[in-house]
């Protein structure tokens, strides 16, 4: 049975873990959980969530706040979600993502892991292997990346995902006025929105067509008007996205192991061979590196 709790007031303290006879817990308020959630329950909360053990295989944790896990995000279907920072001992097979920044204690093994700002590893054995690992601002590693069984590894630079979708939502407004523009245009028995055309065409349609024409002429100016704001929004979006890769940097102090593929936007790069502490950047629009 789920457990609720929804005061709002002082954090929500569980002594033990978070299982099947405790059950789910949906709060309204910070939650302190003194054990391990384990496998296959949800926790959400409108606070933030401090877990003294670790995140089971399949258990779901879902706070508007930041989420802090003493042990490891582990086990397939393990997720983490956090409208804040994320901080785990580690994360094995399990996905976490953060509005904010996410930082892990030891390793990173075949899990996603996304943050919005920046992502630091601070394990210097095998820090990451295998999975996919992108951060908004920086990556930044203390050990090795890349996995010697030749398991695909992926590290980036990836705009958050709140950018992204802003603007997916742009390209499809763009999408629906260019069709609805279309549509008029043959409407008219025009080729493109030209005021000699239109002029054109309005002087030879009969008298009493010509209201129609006019209205849907009045149509066609207030949906030139919305795709010319959304072109505007488009190209904000693009330079904001711009200029934060160009700013970006993945800096690795292990090794980079042959194979990894390191992505920033839309390029990708797969290491040729190991790379001793590299940092990998954009640069003319392509991915740079230099190692120290």
């Amino acid at each position: 049975m789920d457990a609720t709790a929804a005061d709002g007031g002082s954090p929500l303290l569980i002594d033990g873990d978070v299982d099947e006879e405790r059950g789910s817990i949906d709060a309204d308020r910070d939650l302190r959980i003194a054990g391990s959630v384990r496998s296959n329950i949800t926790v959400k909360t409108t606070g933030s969530v401090e877990i003294g053990g670790e995140v089971g295989a399949g258990a779901q944790i879902d706070a508007r706040g930041d989420v802090s896990v003493s042990g490891g995000i582990a086990g397939e279907g393990a997720r983490v979600v956090a409208a804040g920072n994320v901080r785990a001992g580690h994360i094995r097979d399990g996905e976490a993502m953060a509005h904010g920044d996410i930082a892990v204690g030891d390793y990173v093994g075949h899990a996603r892991v996304r943050a919005g700002g920046r992502l630091v590893v601070e394990g210097t054995g095998d820090a990451i292997m295998g999975g996919e690992t992108y951060a908004t601002i920086a990556l930044e590693v203390g050990g090795t990346v890349g996995s010697s069984s030749g398991e695909s590894t992926v590290v980036g630079i990836m705009a958050d995902p709140e950018s992204a979708a802003r603007l997916a939502k742009v390209h499809q407004g763009l999408r629906f006025c260019e069709t609805d523009i279309l549509r008029i245009l043959r409407t008219l028995g025009l080729k493109n929105v030209d005021k000699a055309q239109i002029q054109a065409v309005f002087q030879r349609t009969p008298t009493n067509k010509k209201k129609f024409f006019i209205d849907i002429l009045k149509q066609l100016n207030q949906l030139v008007k919305v795709r010319e704001e959304l072109f505007k929004k488009r190209d904000m979006h693009q330079d904001e996205s711009a200029r934060r890769l160009r700013e970006a940097q993945i800096r690795i102090a292990g090794k980079a192991l042959a194979g990894v593929q390191i992505r920033m936007g839309e390029l990708e790069f797969t290491l040729p061979q190991d790379l001793l502490g590299p940092s990998f950047y954009l640069a003319d629009g392509r991915i740079g590196w230099r190692t120290d």
